[in-house]
């Protein structure tokens, strides 16, 4: 069974930066995210250095995220860019 690092704090951590785009759910979906932070030690069988590095993984998820996701949504405007 893998423990290290945390996947549990790492989506929750990556829900806490998407909630943002949704106004009507940013508070309840926050929270909710918040506390599987918190019990993730207590009832998913991490260490707390588990959840930590689990957290310390969101940035790059999300970075790799949007970066792949810009190039799909415009690849007309990657080809524009470069010189005539």
């Amino acid at each position: 069974i893998v423990s290290f690092p945390s996947f549990h704090a790492t989506l929750a951590a990556i829900f806490i930066w998407a909630f943002g785009a949704m106004p009507r759910l940013a508070v309840p979906g926050r929270v909710w995210a918040v506390l599987t932070i918190v019990a993730t030690p207590v009832f998913g069988g991490h260490y707390g250095v588990d959840v930590i590095m689990g957290l310390f993984l969101a940035p790059p998820a999300i970075i790799a995220s949007r970066h792949i996701t810009r190039r799909r949504r415009a690849p007309h405007l990657m080809d524009s860019a470069l010189p005539a």
